[in-house]
């Protein structure tokens, strides 16, 4: 997350991760670090020094460990979602996203010996919705009056597949039941695989009202029913 490495002072684009792309008012300092991604990052480290021995990568791995427990955030029991690391100005954005949840999968017991994803489950909550996770919602207003972009308020499939496995891994039993729930938008022999479903007014006379969006269908969407399905 530098310029200098392709040669330049300065990003083409004010953001450079994929769930920053709809983020509202978003004020990055480069170089970041995410949360997820450095997860996602360090199970690769992982799985690299278990085929190549060598004490580079099991050095490269313990750095990335300590450098999650620093992400960690013991008040909000989440992972913060970025992370601007300059000298003279350090930015840590926080919130209620299913980047924290998402990051489970990717991560093992000795990974995180400090931190309890019991933690994580909890803090969570407010981004449960009756088809699964939200992305990130805004604390504090009501449901009806949350706003919808790609990446805020939706609920996206192949994460809930994801967010389950994690959840059976480090066994927490809500967030096996709410990642689940997608099930309903995904095995309902229709034969739609949305990218992303909308959760604003979720209900109406009792029935949950859902609205599509993005490509469908989605191939890892599939991939999420195919999790579930052999699940059941």
């Amino acid at each position: 997350e530098d310029p200098k490495m392709a040669n330049a002072d300065k990003f083409a684009l004010k953001v450079t991760y994929w769930k920053d792309s709809k983020l509202l008012g978003s004020q990055h300092v480069f170089p970041t670090v995410y949360g997820l991604a450095h997860a996602q990052n360090l199970r690769a480290i992982k799985c690299a020094a278990k085929l190549i021995p060598s004490k580079f990568l099991q050095d490269t791995l313990q750095k990335m460990r300590n450098g999650l427990h620093s992400l960690f955030d013991e008040e909000s029991g989440l992972f913060a979602i970025s992370r601007g690391l300059k000298a003279e100005k350090e930015s840590t954005r926080y919130g209620v996203s299913s980047d924290s949840l998402t990051a489970l999968y990717f991560l093992d017991k000795d990974d995180i010996p400090l931190i309890d994803p019991k933690k994580i489950e909890l803090a969570s909550a407010p981004i449960e919705t009756v088809i699964g996770y939200a992305t990130e919602t805004i604390v504090g207003l009501p449901n009806h009056k949350q706003p919808v972009a790609y990446h805020l308020n939706t609920v996206w499939p192949f994460e809930q597949g994801l967010i389950h496995a994690g959840a059976v891994k480090h066994q927490l039993s809500q967030a096996m039941e709410v990642s689940s729930r997608v099930v309903q938008i995904l095995l309902d022999k229709t034969g739609r695989f949305p990218e992303l479903a909308s959760i604003n007014d979720e209900r109406k006379n009792g029935k949950i009202q859902v609205r599509f969006l993005g490509c469908s269908p989605q191939l890892w969407s599939i991939a999420s029913a195919k999790y579930f399905y052999e699940l059941k």
